[in-house]
């Protein structure tokens, strides 16, 4: 993950790099961020990228407890170490460094190729048959193996530093008890403060050779703070089972904790102050010290570092050690043996040889300690005209720093000092030599080699300073163009609100919709009866279709365009919207009208017939009158028949007034029904109308605006 989210920073593959975050737990991302923001790790880190196969050790998940050790001089070195042994082992080489897998690393880490036989016959045929450095040729694997095997500690991984700094921890939790840690203070730093020098004699440091025994050997202040330093943390590896951490802060939980022993405070404040280092909590701390006899001796003890059989095995080789191994090396963790560089060769090799090769990693080994007070190793102390040169070289002028953060410029001010130490830098010897000489000529070669190595590493760190200049002003630019996406999505969430607010408006008209069925429904219902009867009402039933088509033409266009969601084109469909709602109003009143008119139409035809079924009648009562008078008249007198003709004569004035009433009812229901039938097909002419609307619509040759259909340019 680390390395992917690297790459896409670099490349600017904003997208991709917002993928692989999204992959991490809150946690792990929390622990990225908090390192991206520390220049020194992330530069430390980045040195990785181009080892990819060791970065399968990573652990982003335990990036807080990295810092919360407050040791980052001590951890950048180990970084360093890592990957200075790589890149040795490939000759500086970056695309052999790009082939390396992750098989050749997890085999290749923790063995010890020179001072064990049995690692190095087991790493000599993997290697020469291919079975790790496998994309490498034939060649190519012999000089590595020749260089490989020349390598006297134990080979480093990242699997490995993130294991050993638990062991890191807890000797520093030792050492905090005698000092209070501001933010943003290393420990060395905070050491280096409370470093008063009071008791040490001119230009001698103390060393410690045992819990009583003590020698003192001529060195400059910044050695003997170095040397005072070591010393604490080598009182830490042996006794930090004893001190653990200490509890600070409010409203502390009561939870079990172990037991301190008191005993061992006391005799740590008293070794530090006799190193040279006072502070307020050293002096609480002695009031738990005892005398102890301070003899002067030159007793010295070697600890074995190899053995016959298998020796440490490789899960012991990082880590927590056991409690067996502090038990048996307790005697020996001193300055003295954890700088002894003698080296042996054995079948395997052992616990202590595994105690001082971390010890190594975190601090390193830049000098030797004397036997005793005389001549003081070239290593130790260079002339004093010799470092104010160098100094004076390794210093860049002001224009060129003037752009430099204050860690850095502070790092550019004290640079002498750090050259006389030397002793939280990447390690000035060679991690492979063929041999151990001592003598001054070769040390002070070591001495110029490492003096050129750190105005190197001066000029690359100016080089990256503005690198990350330049990545920071990306970073800025990517942020805004993130910052227009969020815009973008808010403005889309916003569409999207605007489309659900439509959406309701429809299911509103969906709602009123099905309750104007509902009442066509009931009213076609009740309409029924008379359809069979009426012809004039079928034409009125054909008005109703061609009126529900229509308006089922408008809602299914409003839905077409339902997706057209978004500022000025929402509030123009609200519109055609409403346009739509007042238009099935007046359908609705047309309906209605209709309704009343052909009823009113009925009315009268249903009067019509019944009057001319009343003249029928009495047209039929007439004629048989008629007849009857006629059969009468020819029985009784003439002034019976002229009655009779009169009363005939009246009747046949009424019988034709009521014909011509039925007639003309007739001539009117027969213009209605001719109307109907004309305004049936005008409806369905408009129904067919609007289909073909809308089939263009939907080909994309039409449109609607307003409530009415426009045709694409």
């Amino acid at each position: 993950m680390y390395r992917k989210i690297r790459q896409y920073q670099r490349e600017k593959q904003t997208d991709l790099e917002v993928r692989w975050w999204t992959r991490m737990s809150p946690h792990k991302a929390s622990n990225l961020r908090q390192l991206l923001k520390y220049n020194e790790y992330t530069l430390a880190f980045d040195s990785f990228l181009e080892l990819p196969a060791l970065l399968i050790g990573m652990r982003i998940s335990t990036l807080h407890k990295m810092f919360a050790i407050r040791c980052d001089e001590e951890i950048l070195h180990y970084l360093h170490y890592i990957k200075n042994f790589w890149s040795e082992l490939l000759q500086h080489d970056k695309a052999a460094m790009a082939r390396v897998d992750q098989v050749t690393v997890k085999e290749l880490q923790l063995k010890a190729p020179w001072a064990s036989t049995r690692d190095a016959k087991g790493l000599r045929d993997k290697v020469l048959e291919g079975k790790i450095f496998s994309l490498f040729s034939q060649q190519e694997r012999e000089q590595i193996w020749t260089t490989l095997q020349d390598f006297k500690g134990v080979v480093p991984s990242l699997f490995e530093f993130f294991e050993n700094l638990k062991c890191l921890e807890s000797w520093t939790d030792c050492l905090k008890w005698m000092i209070t840690l501001e933010p943003r203070k290393t420990l060395f730093k905070a050491m280096t403060e409370i470093y008063t020098d009071k008791n040490s004699r001119i230009d001698s440091a103390v060393v410690q050779e045992s819990e009583t025994v003590f020698h003192t050997v001529s060195a400059s202040p910044q050695i003997r703070l170095a040397l005072g330093y070591r010393q604490l943390y080598a009182f830490a590896m042996r006794y930090h089972r004893d001190i653990p951490k200490k509890r600070t802060g409010k409203d502390l939980l009561a939870r079990p904790t172990p037991i301190v022993n008191v005993t061992r405070l006391g005799q740590m404040a008293d070794l530090a102050r006799r190193l040279g280092f006072e502070s307020s909590e050293i002096n609480a701390l002695r009031e738990y010290s005892r005398p102890l006899d301070f003899t002067a001796t030159t007793e010295s003890h070697r600890p074995i570092l190899i053995t016959d059989g298998s020796g440490e095995a490789e899960k012991y080789r990082c880590g927590i050690p056991r409690i067996e191994d502090y038990e048996k090396n307790g005697a020996y963790l001193f300055i003295r043996q954890l700088h002894d560089d003698r080296h042996e060769q054995g079948e395997g090799i052992t616990s202590f040889f595994r105690l001082r090769s971390t010890y190594l990693k975190f601090f390193g080994m830049p000098y030797s300690i004397p036997s005793d007070n005389g001549d003081l190793d070239v290593n130790i102390q260079q002339p004093r005209k010799a470092v104010e040169e160098s100094s004076r070289s390794l210093t860049p002028n002001t224009n060129q720093c003037s752009k430099l953060p204050e860690h850095h410029q502070t790092r550019v001010n004290e640079i002498g000092e750090v050259l006389e130490i030397a002793s939280f830098e990447p390690n000035p010897k060679p991690l492979f030599e063929a041999s151990t000489s001592t003598e001054q000529a070769h040390q002070i070669e070591q001495v110029m080699q490492y003096l050129g190595r750190e105005a190197s590493l001066l000029q690359e760190q100016v080089q990256k300073h503005h690198q990350l200049q330049n990545e920071l002003a990306l970073s800025a630019s990517a942020l805004q163009e993130q910052g227009y996406r969020q815009e973008q999505i808010r403005r889309k969430l916003t569409q999207e609100a605007n489309a659900l607010k439509i959406q309701e408006q429809e299911l509103e008209f969906d709602r009123r919709q099905l309750n104007l069925d509902v009442n066509v429904s009931s009213k076609q219902t009740q309409q029924q009866e008379h359809a069979q009867k009426n012809p004039a009402y079928e034409v009125s039933e054909s008005t109703v279709q061609g009126c529900e088509k229509g308006r089922q033409m408008l809602a299914l266009t409003i839905k077409r365009n339902k997706n057209l969601t978004g500022g000025d084109e929402v509030k123009r469909k609200q519109d055609e919207l409403h346009s739509l709602q007042e238009q099935e109003e007046r359908l609705n009143e047309e309906l209605q009208r209709q309704s009343q008119e052909r009823l009113f139409d009925l009315e009268e035809m249903s009067l019509s017939k019944s009057a001319s079924q009343e003249a029928l009648v009495d047209d039929s009562i007439i004629e048989a009158r008629v007849e009857d008078s006629s059969t009468e008249a020819a029985q009784k007198d003439g002034k019976r028949m002229d009655n009779t003709t009169s009363t005939t004569r009246q009747e046949d004035q009424i019988y034709p007034t009521t014909c011509n009433e039925g007639e003309d009812r007739l001539g009117k229901s027969s213009t209605l029904y001719g109307r109907g039938i004309k305004r049936g097909r005008e409806r369905r002419e408009e129904v067919e109308d609007n289909n073909l609307r809308i089939r263009q619509v939907e080909r994309g040759q039409l449109y609607v605006d307003g409530g009415k259909f426009r045709r694409l340019n």
